[in-house]
């Protein structure tokens, strides 16, 4: 956690606003905010460039907040080798992917028959942080939906949306084949293969069925194929936004992880 302190009064309930009030009032999850027990372990000794009379601050080191600092406010003793911070949580984790190596690599998710806002959501942020190329969605109303914003994370910023209702779809996926896509749905079905078995083609469009009902049967006909994730549990399927992430995941795996 690097906190730059700038030429500004200085007070904890400035950094109350600034560091847990804020990033709440913005949308961010509690888990990627700072907790405010650990504010109050924050002593101005920790930051000597707050003293300091400098209009460039860049010439001072940051300074590290962390879990040994705070075990000695707290005063927490611990045996040799457990308060190693060699090893820290990094949130984000972003690998640049030399483009030209995915020529031909395209992955398209289509989603039209999702009904719930969340699962959209959800699906947008596993599309966007694994490289899908374009999401398709029934409604393109539903990204404003409060639902939707909390598990998206603002990955629509940053996503290729397009909407296509699901009475379109027919023709959508007919269109897509003639591209040269092979069309795959998430279904389990009487002749599905498990997705531990499958290889995936690299150009591919994905359909995802709806919460509820699946795929329709008349949807059935367009696919090349059917891909079902293999289970041990008694519960009939996984939600739709887990099991469209592991799908997804597995063709980044076999094309765009080996390319980074």
């Amino acid at each position: 956690m690097y906190l730059a302190i700038f030429k500004v009064l200085f007070s904890s309930i400035q950094i109350l606003t600034v560091l847990t009030i804020l990033p709440e009032k913005v949308g961010l999850t509690a888990q990627d905010a700072i907790m405010s027990h650990l504010l109050k372990c924050i002593s101005m000794d920790d930051f000597a460039c707050v003293h300091r009379d400098s209009d460039n601050l860049s010439q001072y080191p940051s300074f590290v907040f962390g879990q040994t600092q705070v075990q000695r406010h707290q005063q927490i003793h611990e045996p040799d080798g457990l308060s190693d911070m060699s090893v820290i949580q990094r949130k984000f984790n972003a690998v640049s992917v030399n483009r030209a190596l995915l020529e031909g690599v395209s992955l398209i998710v289509v989603a039209s028959l999702l009904d719930k806002a969340a699962n959209l959501g959800g699906i947008c942020r596993t599309c966007e942080v694994l490289g899908v190329e374009k999401l398709i969605v029934a409604d393109l109303a539903k990204i404003k939906d409060r639902d939707f914003m909390a598990l998206s994370m603002s990955s629509e910023n940053w996503m290729n949306l397009e909407e296509s209702r699901p009475e379109e779809l027919p023709n959508l996926l007919l269109s897509f084949r003639n591209s040269g896509y092979v069309i795959i749905g998430a279904e389990q079905t009487t002749n599905s293969t498990p997705l531990h078995k499958i290889r995936f083609p690299s150009k591919m469009v994905l359909l995802l069925g709806n919460e509820k009902e699946g795929i329709p049967m008349h949807l059935l006909s367009y696919l090349d194929k059917t891909v079902e994730v293999l289970q041990i549990g008694h519960t009939r399927s996984l939600n739709v936004h887990v099991t469209g992430a592991l799908l997804i995941y597995r063709f980044f795996e076999e094309f765009i992880a080996t390319k980074t």
